[in-house]
């Protein structure tokens, strides 16, 4: 019995795909952020836009409300 080698346990290695799924799912979060950063910066803008363009058109009306009280 003390001639016979011992073979090691084989042992399944999750620790490789573990760490591929967490990158991966960390790198589409990040993507997706990105992606909502991105479309909530140019929604801002632009309602920013059209609020700037509403005040312009409320002045333009109240001018001609004051022109018409004459």
């Amino acid at each position: 019995m003390a001639g016979r080698a011992r073979r090691p346990l084989r042992q399944i290695d999750y620790w490789p795909g573990f760490v591929d799924a967490l990158s991966t799912m960390l790198l589409v979060i990040i993507f997706l952020l990105s992606v909502f950063m991105l479309s909530q910066f140019f929604l801002s803008q632009d309602v920013t836009g059209k609020d700037t363009a509403l005040n312009s058109l409320n002045q333009q009306v109240e001018e001609l409300r004051s022109l018409l009280a004459l």
